[in-house]
């Protein structure tokens, strides 16, 4: 009997929670109903361009939708650059297509398929991955190609983890240690451990040549899009975008979710929209595509707040470039006659990784009667890499006053066509200078009444020239600049009232400083 009250007692447990869980997912899906339809109110208000839809992403948790994304929000990309030590510029095409797809170019496709970064925040990875994949298949007339992403999560300086990463440095990982295939590394959406790639991986990877940032512009963006293949961009998401199943996304309803990175693949401007490739499987979106339009480069998404472009595909071949030369102090340096002027010359090889090292001679210009030594020539340095070395330049006793040129050259010694120079001034005083700046504050007035934003403008001059001015309110400094003019907006809608103080600072070459000061009234 006992036994028989245990199997009703176990069969009537089973079905409570067979009940519960039925009752659990009905509540989800009728939730995740509800939530469907707001988002499609909020569309049909805004007059909104996409279709919302249940999709594989659509009714995950809160935080599974962030282990969607993994991008790290606050990065700048723009601290980072290709191989020298300047943002390499984007070339302007005046020529470009009004749509451009790098699926389909001439009926060749340069993107691999779309992929699935799971339960993991490695969009990072995906993001950059699809990029290079992308370069290799442009230099090899779209061979398919599929580049493992484990290796960037998994092995160190890679660039991040399931928890998030760093397109940056994931795109100098691959620049100069690069990707095996997948087969050497196959993708587990967990953090896993380098190990556990194939052997001497190291030996056998595809490399970039190099990267840079594309400015924060749809122009730019399209720009680097023609110029160089598929792009990485970065976005905010919001929780709508997981319900997207096709049309131009622009952010409609929801709260935000996290920073997620993608390949931007091309553009249309008749609809007014990028299109770009994501890695939430074929289950989201356009078969994992979506749209997205232009202002949201500048709306909600932010589309595109960093840019990165690659440099191509570096198969083993040496592709050089002329070096990157910097004098520094690069301001003008104020000395009586005779004097010395200690300078540090810096050389950068930007010569790509399938170059040997290069040997640049250095070589200076200056006015008739001075002299310059370097403390090294000539330097060598290994690709990528930068080396420096001490300039000394002395004036002759019988210098008369006024400004002169400083210029050094750098040059590949195997390679003479490959040169750089850099200029700086230096000026001479033949009597010491003792005469301040003299400060003017044009706006605004002495004594005036302010509200909300204040133009203040201000400007100085000296006999021998300015070289910095600074700005202060109520003794706190705002603005610092090498200019002779001051132009800043200042908001004063949460200064408390009362009386506050303006003042102007202005130094010229000499370091002699020349102040002048107001008090305005709120």
């Amino acid at each position: 009997m006992s036994r028989t009250r245990e199997k009703i007692l176990k069969s009537s447990i089973s079905a409570i929670v067979v009940v519960f869980a039925l009752l659990l997912t009905s509540a989800l899906v009728y939730a995740n109903s509800v939530e469907l339809e707001q988002i499609r109110q909020a569309m049909k208000a805004r007059g909104a361009r996409w279709h919302a839809d249940e999709t594989s992403v659509s009714n995950l948790s809160l935080q599974e939708k962030k282990m969607r994304l993994g991008m790290r929000e606050h990065e700048d990309l723009s601290a980072d650059y290709l191989s020298s030590s300047a943002l390499a510029p984007i070339p302007m095409v005046t020529a470009a297509p009004a749509t451009l797809d790098w699926r389909n170019v001439g009926g060749v496709s340069y993107v691999t398929p779309v992929k699935n970064q799971g339960s993991c925040g490695s969009c990072w990875a995906f993001a950059v991955t699809a990029a290079a994949e992308s370069q290799v298949m442009i230099a090899t007339s779209g061979l398919p190609i599929n580049l493992a992403e484990q290796i960037l999560v998994s092995c160190p300086g890679g660039g991040g983890t399931c928890s998030g990463g760093s397109p940056s440095t994931a795109s100098s990982y691959i620049r100069d240690v690069g990707l095996p295939l997948e087969s050497c590394f196959i993708y587990t959406a967990t953090n896993n451990t380098c190990s556990n790639a194939c052997l001497n991986w190291q030996d056998d990877t595809y490399r970039i040549i190099g990267w840079h940032s594309a400015r924060t512009a749809v122009d730019d963006i399209k720009n680097a899009l023609y110029a160089y293949g598929p792009v990485i961009a970065t976005m905010y998401v919001y929780n709508d975008f997981f319900s997207y199943r096709s049309g131009v996304y622009s952010y409609t309803t929801g709260s935000y979710v996290g920073a997620h990175a993608v390949l931007a693949v091309g553009y249309d401007d008749t609809l007014q929209a990028f299109i770009v490739k994501n890695s939430w499987g074929s289950g989201w979106g356009e078969a994992g595509y979506f749209m997205i339009a232009y202002s949201e480069v500048t709306g909600t998404s932010r589309f595109g707040y960093s840019t990165l472009a690659y440099d191509g595909y570096n198969d083993g071949t040496c592709v050089q470039t002329n070096p990157t030369v910097t004098l520094s102090p690069s301001a003008t340096q104020s000395v009586t006659p005779g004097s010395a002027v200690t300078y540090s010359m810096s050389v950068v090889n930007n010569d790509n990784a399938g170059c040997p090292a290069s040997t640049f001679n250095l070589s200076a210009t200056v006015p008739s009667g001075w002299k310059a030594s370097f403390g090294s020539s000539p330097l060598t340095i290994n690709p990528g890499a930068s080396a420096s070395t001490a300039l000394l330049v002395t004036s002759p006793t019988t210098a008369a006053g006024g400004s002169y040129t400083i210029t050094v050259k750098a040059t590949d010694s195997a390679a003479p066509t490959y040169t750089t120079s850099a200029s700086v001034f230096v000026a001479i005083q033949t009597q010491p200078d003792t005469i301040s700046p003299v400060v003017s504050i044009l706006s605004p007035t002495n004594g005036s009444t302010v509200e909300k934003k204040v133009s203040i403008q201000a400007n100085a001059s000296d006999n021998v020239g300015i070289s910095k001015m600074e700005l202060y309110i109520d003794g706190a400094l705002k603005l610092v600049t090498n200019s002779s003019t001051i132009k800043w907006s200042w908001n004063t809608v949460k200064v408390s009232k009362g009386q506050h103080a303006i003042s102007v600072k202005a130094y010229d070459v000499s370091g002699n400083i020349g102040v002048n000061s107001i008090a305005v009234y709120k």
